[in-house]
């Protein structure tokens, strides 16, 4: 297993704990060793959802147990994708909630407040994302259907929207979590708003396009995309979850720096 630490790492005397995420007793020694602890790791297995969903829930319950009666920091990630298609608005953090991950990390999570731990949960957009070839993990799975089918895809219309947030932002949020999140506090984390499925395909066309070949951009159906893409995605893809982020910035202090250049970004990450 590589483990990439930086300088300033080393200097600080991090020492990295090796182990998956059905290790709970390494989870669980480590979280009583720690000032705080940020949960950001999920087995992003969509052919068995639940089982994902599953082992997460077993992780948290692990740390919340260690850090019971601690008063310790416990920052969890889920998505802003519990809450489904948001329609025309910008869901809040009150929007209800569906599916298996917000059970298991929101809920999962915040079992820690009962047990004394300062628990957090950070909802991230589903594109998470920087400046490099990889860009983003959800954008790579769909950059690797486009070129299956030599075609860029979006689903339906083309015009639902979206929120997407930098990884330097993302950074930025757990910091504030860490520094000024309230115990039970569920919050958005988004810098770019509105951006719409048919724009991401058509970036996702310009990155795979050459001087021979220009790749088409194409609408398919629901069920064309259930063809195309593992598991639940086809749905997930086809949704709007655009959000509102005010109640982290009023209560964190956290504002996004990067509002724009995600469709950029997927455009232009060509391989090095």
């Amino acid at each position: 297993m590589k483990v990439f630490m930086t300088d300033n790492m080393k200097a600080r005397g991090v020492k990295p704990v090796f182990g998956d995420l059905n290790s709970l007793d390494a989870f669980a020694q480590a979280a009583r060793h720690a000032d705080a602890v940020l949960h950001l790791a999920f087995i992003h297995d969509f052919t068995d959802y639940e089982g994902s969903c599953a082992t997460e829930t077993r992780v948290l319950d692990a740390i919340n147990g260690a850090l019971a009666g601690t008063g310790k920091t416990f920052v969890v990630t889920s998505g802003t994708a519990v809450v489904g298609d948001s329609g025309s608005t910008q869901a809040t953090e009150s929007a209800s909630t569906m599916g298996a991950r917000a059970e298991s990390s929101e809920a999962g999570a915040l079992k820690g407040v009962e047990q004394g731990v300062r628990a957090i949960v950070l909802r991230l957009p589903l594109y998470v994302y920087d400046e490099s070839f990889f860009c983003s993990g959800f954008v790579s799975i769909q950059v690797q259907a486009a070129q299956q089918a030599r075609a860029a895809s979006y689903i339906g219309s083309g015009q639902q929207q979206f929120s997407v947030v930098h990884v330097d932002d993302a950074a930025a949020a757990y910091l504030a979590a860490l520094r000024h999140g309230p115990a039970g506090g569920i919050y958005n984390i988004a810098g770019e708003k509105g951006v719409t499925t048919k724009q991401l395909a058509t970036a996702v066309a310009q990155r795979l396009s050459t001087a021979d070949f220009s790749m088409p951009v194409r609408g398919i159906s629901q069920e064309e995309a259930a063809g195309l893409y593992p598991g639940m995605l086809g749905h997930v893809f086809a949704m709007n979850n655009d959000v509102d982020t005010s109640k982290a910035k009023r209560e964190l202090q956290w504002e996004a720096k990067h509002t724009g250049g995600f469709v950029a970004a997927v455009a232009n990450a060509k391989q090095a």
